[in-house]
């Protein structure tokens, strides 16, 4: 039913076996979103910028066949009517193991991001998976964020509970509030090498628009996975 394991591994090895699946490119990248609730095929491709959608089919294929991920029926968890994707027991008991692998990373070599990966749109779709939904305001709230750095470019958030979104490209809304701030920033404060409220306070980061939602701002977005883990290592 599945491929294998030993048979994929050159040797008889519990780590040689293991890594025959999970060190195949991609694939535990491909955990990790599904670890983060992307269920659906283009939510998982999203986050995964240089993963062409045919090698994407192809890994999810292969994961399925490994016996890690398995296909959700329409109208399952996701979105509604659409086929999907979701761990087997076997692919959700890798998250402690993920959670190592980026813990070791923090300690040994995650320094302060360079250029080329500075990625501001698929920042703002974390920042939108992340979002603290019981802090949502009742209604919907428009944010346009403004990424300074050798090239600025911009991306938009719309609150709306669970139906919250991320753009790139201008909505057909009124913004409420205006982000700016350099796109190195926005990527520290998300991974936890710098703290937010600080960089509101340092003017990193400039809040502007409705005056009634301005103080409320940093309590709507969360940071990332391992953040807290790196702003104790620091």
């Amino acid at each position: 039913m599945y491929d294998h394991p030993v048979s994929m591994s050159p040797e008889y090895c519990p780590i040689s076996i293991g890594s025959a699946i999970l060190a195949e490119r991609w694939n535990i990248l491909i955990i990790r979103e599904l670890l983060a609730g992307h269920h659906t095929f283009n939510s998982i491709h999203r986050g995964l910028p240089g993963l062409s959608r045919t090698l994407l089919s192809s890994r999810l294929r292969s994961l399925q066949r490994s016996g890690l991920v398995e296909p959700l029926a329409p109208g399952e968890p996701g979105e509604p009517g659409r086929t999907g994707y979701a761990l087997t027991r076997a692919g959700a008991e890798l998250e402690q193991i993920l959670d190592e692998i980026g813990r070791w990373a923090v300690r040994w070599h995650f320094p302060e991001p360079r250029p080329d990966q500075l990625r501001p749109h698929l920042l703002l779709w974390r920042i939108r998976n992340s979002l603290a939904h019981e802090c949502l305001p009742g209604r919907r709230v428009v944010v346009e964020f403004i990424f300074d750095g050798e090239r600025e470019e911009r991306g938009w958030l719309i609150l709306n509970g669970a139906d919250s979104s991320a753009c790139v490209s201008a909505p057909m809304f009124d913004v409420d509030i205006y982000a700016r701030g350099l796109s190195s920033v926005w990527h520290e404060v998300y991974n936890g090498h710098r703290n937010l409220h600080d960089s509101l306070e340092d003017g990193k980061i400039e809040l502007l628009g409705d005056a009634s939602l301005l103080d409320e701002f940093p309590k709507w977005i969360q940071v990332g996975r391992f953040a807290d883990y790196v702003a104790s290592q620091r």
